[in-house]
């Protein structure tokens, strides 16, 4: 059963754990979004905070980690 947070786009942010993208996933936050992070960081703001957040940690470079973080973007 899909939940109102399944139902809602995402928007896919990589480095999302740094200052810059940081403040665009705050801004997202801000406007209601559901928010795909991909970094490379262990650590970062939005690791357990908030639902509305998913945290992937892979290395950019990927490209199968990229693929599976597009899935449902």
């Amino acid at each position: 059963m899909l939940t109102a947070l399944d139902q809602q786009p995402r928007v896919l942010v990589t480095g999302g754990l740094g200052y810059i993208g940081g403040c665009l996933v705050q801004q997202l936050l801000d406007r209601g979004q559901c928010v795909r992070i991909v970094d490379s960081a262990l650590y970062g703001p939005y690791a357990e905070s908030d639902q509305r957040v998913e945290l992937i940690l892979a290395d950019i470079r990927d490209p199968l980690a990229i693929q599976r973080a597009l899935v449902g973007i």
